[in-house]
């Protein structure tokens, strides 16, 4: 594995990541849903004690969103090359699935916590864990379809 894999995997995360958060993106221009929860973005309303306008909800959401999938891009393949998935076929939608739960687990009970949205994000957003979980597991799906379609180096075992 190279630094080129992994900026292939990260690349691949965002570009999964931005084809999600189209239907926020359409439904922001047309303001249709203006004032309302954004669809798949986690809408994070405060930060540092700042109260945060709706243009700026969604600019971090995005923000968030998008990091989730370079993250996802980029650990993924280094769990594979460090042997996490020697029962497991890897590259597999079964095994991007079962990283996706991983992932979410990390973030509603560890990361969501200590950035200070309380357990699963409930602080800013009753149904923040709920939304995390079904994009973190469309994002499993994607990442899953898209190593079968497309395989450079990295996705060889």
């Amino acid at each position: 594995m190279n630094i080129n894999d992994l900026i292939l995997g990260g690349g691949v995360g965002v570009l999964i990541a931005l084809a999600l958060a189209i239907p926020t993106l359409l439904s922001e221009l047309n303001r249709k849903f203006a004032g309302g929860s954004h669809i798949l973005l986690p809408d994070v309303h405060s930060i540092f004690g700042r109260k945060l306008r709706q243009r700026e909800v969604l600019a971090l959401g995005l923000l968030i969103h998008l990091l989730a999938g370079l993250a996802y891009g980029v650990i993924f393949p280094l769990t594979v090359q460090l042997g996490f998935w020697e029962h497991i076929e890897p590259y597999t939608i079964s095994s991007h699935v079962i990283f996706g739960l991983g992932a979410w687990a990390m973030l509603v009970f560890v990361a969501f916590p200590a950035l200070g949205f309380g357990f699963m994000g409930r602080k800013e957003d009753k149904w923040m864990g709920f939304e995390v979980f079904i994009t973190t597991i469309l994002m499993a799906i994607m990442f899953g379809f898209v190593v079968n379609w497309f395989q450079p180096s990295w996705f060889l075992v």
